[in-house]
């Protein structure tokens, strides 16, 4: 055990600012509900509009109050208006925005469209086998938008680094590793990390666990003539009052594993008609020829081909304003 050397009394400087990075949800009313370990504790508060009496409500609640938001539960509940509380105080049109609202803190919802899938090949009325296809060719692409999830109106436009044809989905890697989606109706923690001048990082700010929406309020597909478009859900973070000190901050999140998920799956479904005599062609089998609808990622009036009645398509659609 000769010549060995340890390490000791050392010391490491830490840096551990005051800020309180806590944003919370209400429903579309403004009403605020928080709960806790002890009910005794729970928070029911109407979020006022004087922006001085706001900032004092978020100040009073106490540093160690656990701060559930009850519209987290996993549990099988029957959501109305009144105790969905995913909207933060962030306007636009009148309307609150989903997201999340603190007093140095809020978020909200952001989507782009990728291209999955393209047809080619498309004319009117039945289209043979031979005369369509799957666009498989890039194009090309300079920059990426990113939308409000609830207005589709523009965040902003991200260039990319290096513009150029590309694959518009997930087949390119540089989209798949920047514009991964979360997935809709999950839960995932997120908290805010400052470093000072001595690039010295802070404990973990906790911003809250934060429900993303459901597909059914905020569809991941959607039509886009004769393409279906993906549409991968992420989340925007507006910082104010920095702390004095920071030169930098990121934003972090517990990773989200199959193991503790809550969402086991997600997708698309066709659903099973019964072919008639005047679907399309007037050659299929009557009340007996019971098959799943083909072409399940192309909207009515995209494409008309045997087997597939946009009609019904349509009709039987499960999410709204005829997205798929």
């Amino acid at each position: 055990m000769n010549n060995r050397l340890f390490a000791a009394n050392i010391q490491e400087d830490s840096w551990n600012p005051k800020y309180d990075a806590r944003a919370y949800r209400c429903n579309k009313a403004g009403t605020l509900v928080l709960h806790s370990a002890n009910s005794a504790e729970n928070i029911s508060k109407v979020l006022p509009t004087d922006a001085t009496a706001l900032r004092e409500f978020y100040n009073s609640i106490p540093e160690n109050h656990d701060c559930i938001n009850p519209f987290n539960t996993t549990k099988s509940v029957d959501f109305t208006d009144a105790n969905r509380y995913e909207y933060s105080n962030v306007y636009a049109s009148g309307k609150r925005l989903r997201g999340g609202s603190g007093v140095n803190i809020d978020y909200t919802f952001v989507t782009t469209d990728f291209k999955l899938d393209e047809l080619v090949g498309r004319g009117q009325g039945v289209v043979s086998t031979d005369s369509v296809g799957i666009k498989q060719s890039p194009e090309s692409m300079s920059s990426v938008t990113l939308y409000n999830a609830d207005t589709r109106s523009t965040e902003i436009v991200q260039a990319l680094p290096a513009a150029g044809v590309r694959l518009p989905n997930y087949a390119d890697p540089y989209l798949a590793a920047n514009y991964k989606s979360y997935q809709r109706d999950e839960i995932y923690r997120f908290g805010i990390v400052f470093y000072n001048e001595k690039n010295i990082p802070s404990p973990v700010h906790w911003i809250g666990d934060i429900r993303f929406p459901h597909g059914s309020d905020i569809p991941a597909f959607a039509d886009g003539s004769a393409s279906i478009m993906g549409r991968p859900i992420g989340i925007k973070f507006m910082i104010r009052n920095i702390p004095a000190g920071c030169t930098s901050f990121e934003i972090v999140r517990c990773d989200r594993t199959e193991a503790d998920r809550t969402i086991l799956m997600q997708a698309a479904m066709s659903v099973v008609g019964n072919m008639t005599a005047t679907d399309d062609t007037g050659e299929l089998g009557g009340n007996t020829d019971v098959r799943p609808y083909l072409f399940l990622t192309y909207h009515n009036g995209d494409i008309v081909a045997v087997g597939y009645n946009g009609t019904d398509r349509v009709r039987n659609a499960t999410l709204p304003n005829s997205q798929v």
